[in-house]
């Protein structure tokens, strides 16, 4: 048996081992005394770092009482030298200068008289800007007068140099927000001179090229002429863009050459407008209207290359171009209107023979050709408004116009012995209506006389039944009036009392015809008994009607 054997024959495998507790006090005693030894080394370090603090701030007073000893001596001293008198400007400046920099140094170094030093800095720094503004405008007036000089001698680019410099010290001036200097109108004046000087020799060119333009157009030399404009509108140009405050700069005569330019280039087409319509003149007297209409197309042809060509020339017209189209129209019109006046003749001869049926015809054939004139030609001048109204009117009424002539007459009685009838009451609300569409009576009754009517109403409808009869049809006289009435105001004497011309005393008063005019304010009112009054135009009075005349022979009557 080896000893290793031995020894392990000799160990116990179960025994158990023994383990000894340690005490509360055995267990902490290393950790305090861990903890002192470090409490005593940062109480050490601390007293070491606190130490040094203290030194350091020791040093660093001592160092700025020092400095700030040495910046007062320093500001005294420049308050010194700042304070002397008769200095020279940039001299005075300088120290000034000097002062404003120790005044910075002085505040940085005592916080606690910040804000009174730098109070001290602003006012030395205003008195630097003073000085210099006062330095600036002393050298730009010196300049301006150097410039006045030197322009004086005929040195237009020397004055030009000095002028532009006075311009920019003014300006400096000017931007300094702490200079009582500042004069802007001078700013602006010395920019004016400077490039008028600048712009003066453009507009000397400008007015020679002119010149010979003008001297080239007398010599007829066009496009001489066309090219010296030309050149005078681009220096204009020029001046314009570049010098726009001056008194060289003129938008005017830019319109002025574009003019020029255009007439240059627009005469031969504004010559062959006027050939045109020269020519169409001549044809149109001659009794040749085709070959007049053709000329015209040609002139108003021309007359639109040009407007849309030459904007800017003297020779575009829009009204001579109406007026060429106008002139074509009238001829192309010429022809049917002369069917419409023959069918118009026929129908108001046909009404007037009371033909009612070749009226129908005859106003539908004029009307129908008016319209169409209308439509296709809107602005020949010789249409006839009067005849277009009335032919409109009787075409509207043309199933009526039967009745309407038979109860017109039916209501006529003569007057006196001539070719005069006079409707025997006043005109009744039921025509009035027929012909006016409308009743402004305020008594209303189909079968009463019309009231409350204007006189200009009364005039319409004596033109509307005019047109209706074929005849002419108007508002009685005062003579009129007087010839149907006895010398006692009754209704003249008849042989049927019925068919008696009746009302003139006791009706309604009358509007009668009046020699005024229009532009008078008032017409005649036929008041009974023989009297004549006046009335406004367009009062209405329900006391007020009116009856017509209409020049017919009553006995002969579809017999014409």
């Amino acid at each position: 048996m080896t000893r290793k054997a031995d020894c392990v024959a000799a160990v116990r495998f179960d025994k158990v081992a023994e383990f000894v507790e340690e005490t509360a006090a055995q267990k902490w005693r290393p950790r305090i005394l861990i903890g002192g030894a470090v409490f005593v080394v940062a109480v050490a370090i601390g007293g070491g770092w606190l130490w040094q603090v203290e030194r350091s701030a020791a040093r660093e007073k001592t160092t700025h009482r020092a400095g700030l000893a040495a910046a007062e001596t320093r500001l005294t001293a420049a308050r010194t030298a700042a304070a002397e008198t008769n200095l020279p400007g940039p001299e005075q400046i300088r120290r000034l200068e000097a002062l404003a920099t120790v005044q910075r140094q002085l505040a940085d170094m005592q916080p606690a008289d910040f804000s009174a030093l730098l109070d001290e800095v602003r006012r030395t720094e205003s008195r630097i800007n003073a000085l210099r503004g006062g330095l600036a405008r002393q050298r730009s007036v010196e300049e301006e007068q150097a410039a006045r000089d030197r322009l004086t001698a005929g040195d237009t680019a020397g004055g030009a140099e000095r002028l532009r410099e006075a311009l920019r010290l003014q300006h400096e001036i000017n931007g300094s927000a702490q200079d009582s200097g500042r004069n802007f109108d001078r700013e602006l004046r010395l920019q004016r001179e400077l490039a008028e000087l600048t712009a003066e020799p453009k507009q000397q060119a400008v007015e020679a090229k002119t010149k010979q333009a003008r001297a080239a157009l007398a010599a007829e030399r066009w496009e001489d002429a066309l090219g010296l404009f030309r050149e005078a509108r681009e220096l204009q140009d020029q001046l314009n863009r570049e010098f726009p405050r001056t008194r060289y700069s003129d938008l005017t005569a830019i319109a002025r050459f574009d003019a020029e330019i255009a007439s240059l280039t627009a005469d031969g087409l504004d010559a062959q407008v006027s050939e045109h319509v020269q020519r169409a003149r001549e044809l149109r007297t001659g009794g040749r209207a085709d070959e007049a209409v053709r000329e015209l197309v040609e002139a108003a042809a021309a007359q639109r290359q040009l407007n849309e060509r030459f904007e800017k020339s003297r020779f575009v017209s829009m009204e001579r171009l109406e007026t060429i189209e106008a002139d074509r129209q009238t001829l192309l019109a010429e022809e049917p209107l002369r069917l419409v006046r023959t069918k118009e003749a026929e129908a108001r001869d046909s009404l007037r023979r009371r033909r009612i049926f070749q009226a129908q015809q005859s106003v539908r054939e004029a009307a129908a050709a008016m319209e169409d004139v209308r439509a296709r030609l809107p602005k020949a001048r010789e249409r006839d408004d009067e005849m277009r109204a009335a032919l409109a009117f009787l075409n509207l009424h043309a199933g009526d116009l039967a009745a309407l002539q038979d109860r017109c007459y039916d209501q006529f009685a003569p007057l006196g012995t001539g070719a005069r009838a006079m409707l025997r009451t006043e005109v009744l609300q039921e025509d009035f209506a027929k012909l006016m569409s409308s009743n402004p009576s305020r008594n209303p009754g189909r079968a009463l006389p019309v009231d409350s009517v204007t006189y200009p109403e009364a005039e319409e409808y004596v033109r509307r039944l005019s047109w209706v009869l074929g005849r002419r049809v108007r508002l009685p006289t005062e003579e009129d009036m007087r010839a149907a009435t006895v010398t006692d105001g009754s209704a003249a004497p008849s042989a049927e009392d019925a068919r008696a011309i009746q009302n003139l005393s006791g009706g309604l008063a009358e509007w009668i015809a009046s020699s005024g005019g229009r532009e008078n304010a008032n017409a005649a009112v036929w008041a009974g008994a023989g009297e004549v009054a006046s009335a406004p135009r367009t009062e209405r009075a329900r006391t007020r009607g009116f009856r017509v005349v209409v020049e017919v022979d009553l006995a002969r009557l579809g017999q014409e």
